[in-house]
């Protein structure tokens, strides 16, 4: 494995998510029992997306790499994973709570972001295959966009969609 070039990382994040994340989803739909449902990510993308389909969707790419900077070898992969989730103009009654579209979609947001946040402090060394992807998966910051409506041709039913960040610093060693 390369430790100079993040694409092996990211690759990595795509399957652990991919794979971890269903699960932790249904398990954080039970915690919070209020009807609210998560979906599994549709999409996952390498590069950025302004208005990514297949939503909720994840664009999870390199920012940038730090050389190795002691005698361990380590080096530092800086890494964005933005998710964007969406839901339909409109209210919705939970537990009889009436949620507008944008509080329904930051709920969404918020619940996935912590849910790919516990898949990724249950396995912080990316193990695909039985093998070590990295040395450890940190979690530096998580900043919130605010809710988007894009227009839609008349007659359509209008979205609204929110987008969140974690930016992950990944370690590997040589």
């Amino acid at each position: 494995m390369s430790n100079r070039n993040p694409e092996v990382q990211i690759n990595a994040l795509i399957r652990v998510i991919g794979d971890d994340l269903p699960t932790q989803l249904t398990a954080l739909q039970t915690a919070y029992a209020d009807g609210i449902a998560l979906d599994n990510i549709k999409k996952f993308y390498e590069a950025a997306q302004t208005r990514p389909y297949n939503r909720p969707a994840c664009v999870i790419e390199a920012l940038r790499s730090v050389p190795k900077e002691n005698a361990e070898g380590i080096r530092r992969h800086f890494i964005r994973l933005r998710l964007f989730v969406e839901s339909l103009k409109g209210m919705k009654t939970y537990l009889g709570r009436s949620l507008t579209s944008s509080e329904l979609a930051t709920k969404k947001l918020q619940r996935t972001l912590e849910g790919i946040e516990i898949v990724l402090e249950n396995n912080y060394q990316l193990i695909v295959d039985s093998v070590p992807q990295a040395s450890q998966v940190l979690v530096r910051d998580v900043p919130y966009d605010p809710v988007k409506m894009p227009k839609g041709p008349e007659g359509q039913q209008e979205l609204f969609f929110k987008d969140g960040t974690l930016l992950l610093e990944v370690l590997v060693s040589s």
